[in-house]
This record gives C-alpha cells, sequence and structure tokens, in this order.
C-alpha cells in the first residue's frame, strides 16, 4: 500500500513538472515573438519615424556614424540598404564590425566640400561631439564630455569625389540622407551639392542655433541652402540645438 502511494506521488509530481515545463516553454515562446515583432518595429523608435514614413524611405546614408548603434532600428526597416560614413579610423573600423552583421556598408572618410586639404580633426572626450571643427559653446552646454582630448590629421574629400570610389552611393535606393557631423553640416552639403542632392527625398541635418563649433553655420543658413536645392521648409526640434528634417519639394 505504501509503495503504490509513494508511485502516486511520483506521478503526479513527474506531471507537474511536465505542466510546468509546458508553461514555460509556452512563456518563452511568447517573449521570442514578442521581442521579433518588437524588433521589426523598433526603427518607429528613431527620431523623426513620421517623417520616414512619409518619405516611404528605402535605403539610408548616414554621414556622421560613430560606431552605428542604430544599425538594429534601421535593419528593421530596410534591412541592408544602408551606408555608415565615419571620419575617425578607429571608430570606422568598429562601425564596420557593427554595422556588417546586418549586410550594411561603412566607409572611412571625412567629407567636407573640397577633396586633398589636410586638417586637424578635434576628438573629444566622448568621441560623439568629434569634429573637423573645434568646440565651442557645446563645451557651456555638455561639459566635459565635449572637451578636446586628441587631435589627428586627415584628408578630406567631397561627397561627390567619394561616390566616384564608390558607385553604389547613387543608387537610388538610398532616398534619406542623414547628416551628423558636429558643426560643419553646411561645408558637408556644399561637398554633395545641388545635383547629387536630388537623389534624396528626405534629408536629415543637425543644426544649431548657436555656435556650439567655432566658425559653425546656423540653421537659418542651412534651411536657405537646402530650400534653394528644392527642400523643405524644415521640421525641427530644439530652440538651439536639435534635428531638422527636410522634404524634397513637389514640382
Amino acid at each position: 500500500m505504501h509503495i503504490k502511494r509513494l508511485r502516486e506521488q511520483q506521478e503526479q509530481h513527474r506531471l507537474e513538472q511536465e505542466r510546468e515545463q509546458h508553461r514555460l516553454e509556452q512563456e518563452r515562446e511568447q517573449h521570442r515573438l514578442e521581442q521579433e515583432r518588437l524588433d521589426r518595429e523598433s526603427w518607429r523608435r528613431l527620431p523623426g519615424s513620421e517623417h520616414i514614413i512619409k518619405a516611404n524611405v528605402t535605403g539610408v546614408i548616414q554621414i556622421g556614424a560613430s560606431d552605428g548603434g542604430e544599425a538594429p532600428s534601421f535593419s528593421s526597416l530596410i534591412g541592408s540598404n544602408m551606408v555608415w560614413i565615419e571620419a575617425q579610423p578607429l571608430v570606422a573600423k568598429k562601425l564596420r564590425q557593427n554595422v556588417t552583421q546586418y549586410g550594411q556598408k561603412a566607409i572611412q572618410a571625412l567629407i567636407w566640400e573640397k577633396s586633398g586639404e589636410t586638417k586637424t580633426f578635434n576628438i573629444t572626450n566622448n568621441s560623439l561631439s568629434s569634429s573637423i571643427l573645434e568646440p565651442y559653446l557645446h563645451i557651456d552646454h555638455f561639459g566635459d564630455a565635449v572637451k578636446v582630448r586628441d587631435r589627428i590629421e586627415l584628408v578630406t574629400t567631397s561627397y561627390t569625389d567619394l561616390a566616384k570610389k564608390y558607385p553604389y552611393l547613387l543608387d537610388k535606393k538610398y532616398n534619406f540622407i542623414v547628416l551628423d557631423c558636429q558643426g560643419a553640416e553646411y561645408e558637408v552639403l556644399l561637398g554633395i551639392g545641388k545635383e547629387h542632392i536630388q537623389q534624396f527625398d528626405l534629408v536629415e541635418v543637425e543644426v544649431s542655433n548657436s555656435e556650439e563649433y567655432k566658425g559653425q553655420k546656423q540653421q537659418p543658413t542651412i534651411d536657405k541652402l537646402l530650400a534653394d536645392w528644392g527642400f523643405g521648409p524644415p521640421s525641427s526640434t530644439g530652440a538651439f540645438h536639435g534635428i531638422a528634417w527636410y522634404h524634397k519639394l513637389k514640382t
């Protein structure tokens, strides 16, 4: 009698374990499906996602890429149709490692309005604020993180000349360009030029209405340039520093 009861208890315990295992498996599957859904929709958390939808973005080129931290989010929207361009050689190596897993491309280049100029590039403590221009009011606003810790010499290239080296940059599937150049956006736009900018349906530019970097062109100057090229009016974030989106105007 005792043995029978023991066997019944063991069988009950086994069944309870199976039920618990089944419950855990169901929870893991639900979590996996939810994570897949979030991954597919992660691009919606990108700044300006409403503009991305409006422009029907199919591919992205970002100048001022840092280490490509947004690669997973962009991948959820456009897959491998992205090119990242970063000036800092060491950061560009990390960038390439981060984005190639998504089939995206990475280029090391210092984009400027003219090619072949040797420029001092300022590397800041946080790396993200590094620029061909020297931080100015940016230091007052963000402190030690944006102070220069090192300087290196780099040779510039215009976007036009870079496209000759990498012709895939002119592929029309890349219809959205992002400029995050830490104060040098105006000069980079000049290096792209009126002709090549027409490839894009949406232009995103980091803009300022204060001199965050020495000699930095302010947002009204960028607004006018892009308006002359057929883009705008801008939709902006931030009073003195933020992001502006410019849609190509229909003709």
